[in-house]
């Protein structure tokens, strides 16, 4: 916008030199003068339109690649908050699973301890068991012995 200024500046100032009456060969020569800076504000002129346009194409270029990187953060968080909401969820199973575990193992400890108590009352009751055997053989021994004794007494005693 301020180029544009500058070159209807510039224009009017040629067109007022040359509109001048009388001014003769000096006229002639700023209005030429005039010209040239004409043809250059001109140039510069296309070439920061040239810029601008440019620049104007960049802009709506990134734009459309701000609102695509937009839809990617959205489809992105909406992604972290479903982990998010899945690793919560697999932490209480987590939680879960390592409480049922540490009840089990409690429960695993308990039983090897009674297991270990019968263990040792088995042991002892078999300690008694095979005493007892022992104790029934020598019974069966002595009521076999005395078996004998009372049939040889009552042998000797139908003799007669």
């Amino acid at each position: 916008m301020m180029k544009r200024e500058y070159v209807l500046t510039l224009l009017l100032a040629v067109a007022c030199t040359i509109l001048i009456p009388g001014c003769g060969q000096s006229a002639r020569k700023e209005a030429e003068a005039a010209r040239a800076q004409l043809q250059k504000a001109r140039a510069q002129l296309e070439r920061a339109e040239a810029t601008l346009e440019q620049t104007e194409s960049e802009r709506d270029s990134l734009k459309a690649e701000l609102a695509d990187i937009k839809k990617t953060m959205v489809t992105l968080r909406s992604e972290i908050g479903a982990a998010t909401t899945a690793r919560d969820s697999l932490q209480k199973q987590v939680d879960a699973l390592t409480a049922a575990r540490n009840t089990a193992v409690t429960q695993a400890q308990n039983a090897q301890g009674r297991i270990d108590d019968l263990t040792t009352r088995l042991q002892s009751e078999t300690e008694k068991v095979a005493k007892l055997q022992d104790q029934l053989k020598q019974v069966q021994m002595a009521v076999a012995e005395l078996q004998q004794k009372v049939q040889q007494l009552t042998e000797v005693t139908v003799v007669p």
